[in-house]
């Protein structure tokens, strides 16, 4: 069928098929119909000599396996037909430079505050004898145990993985202060930067 296509379509074209508008499309399509035409001489090949694609040439084998999921892509030649479903296509592809923008905003806000309140609770911790059955002790090791898991535990309250007022609230056992910075950590990232997104 893809052939019959390409040859109604260079019939049609002539020479400004590889030079009209949609020429890169055009070099797609020929791209996967030679990619399909080496997938069937590979099983031909594979089916006149009696090899396997497991055992006796696994090199083969990984090579066919690769055409064959290269296939896929022809689906992608599929989103020029569907006009609605193009247009959210290429905005999607035209915001990824700013959501990678925000993306590394909120890494480096999401840093910050991890550092100050890692710090502030490794400090406390440190320093008060708490008991081993402390609950506030318990919660400090499993949020605030280290950067990464207190980087993760701001991420979670932030999208809602864990309650924010469960995460703060032990907080306050520490200082008022390290309190405040959750809550302005969530209003900062909740009202500001999440909101750029939408």
């Amino acid at each position: 069928i893809f052939t019959i296509e390409i040859i109604l379509r260079l019939m049609a074209y002539g020479t400004m098929f590889c030079v009209r508008i949609g020429r890169l499309w055009a070099a797609l399509d020929v791209f996967l119909l030679c990619l399909a035409y080496v997938d069937l001489s590979f099983t031909i090949f594979d089916s006149d000599s009696g090899f396997t694609t497991t055992s006796a040439k696994p090199n083969a084998g990984k090579v066919i396996k690769v055409v064959r999921m290269i296939r896929i892509m022809r689906v992608v030649r599929m989103v020029r037909f569907l006009g609605q479903l193009r247009v959210m296509f290429q905005m999607v592809l035209s915001s990824l430079v700013s959501l990678f923008w925000l993306i590394v905003l909120l890494l480096l806000v999401l840093y910050v505050f991890a550092v100050v309140l890692t710090k502030g609770v490794t400090d406390y911790t440190s320093t008060a004898t708490l008991p081993s059955t402390d609950e506030n002790g318990i919660v400090f090791q499993e949020y605030y145990g280290s950067l990464f898991k207190t980087m993760y535990t701001l991420f979670r309250s932030m999208t809602g993985g864990v309650d924010w007022g469960q995460v703060a609230t032990p907080l306050l056992s520490i200082s008022a202060i390290y309190f405040s910075m959750v809550i302005l950590f969530i209003c900062f990232t909740v009202f500001s930067v999440l909101n750029i997104i939408t």
